[in-house]
């Protein structure tokens, strides 16, 4: 149990992914808004691999907020590979970064 903790661990630090958005130019804004791409392309640049991004909804606003940057493993997960875009955000064209 302690190996799966210290793997997680190790892929958790591996990429600051908050320094990735940044120097992109994305950044927490209260009203800003971006497209999936936008917030996917640094990230597979800096990674060489495609993340997964999710969102959650702000009720109040109906607005997606981005809530989560997956990266995903194969079987073992020893080797980073591209993740399938199989769920997400619902409105890809307008996700918040709060």
């Amino acid at each position: 149990q302690m190996q799966y903790f210290e793997i997680s661990h190790d892929m958790w630090v591996s990429y600051n992914i908050t320094e990735i958005l940044k120097n992109a130019s994305i950044v927490p804004h209260p009203t800003q808004k971006w497209s999936y791409s936008d917030i996917v392309s640094p990230i597979k640049t800096a990674t060489k691999r495609t993340p997964l991004l999710r969102c959650k909804t702000d009720p109040a606003t109906n607005t997606e907020l981005l809530h989560e940057v997956v990266f995903c493993y194969e079987y073992h997960a020893l080797k980073q590979i591209d993740c399938n875009r199989t769920a997400g955000c619902k409105n890809p064209q307008a996700i918040s970064f709060q």
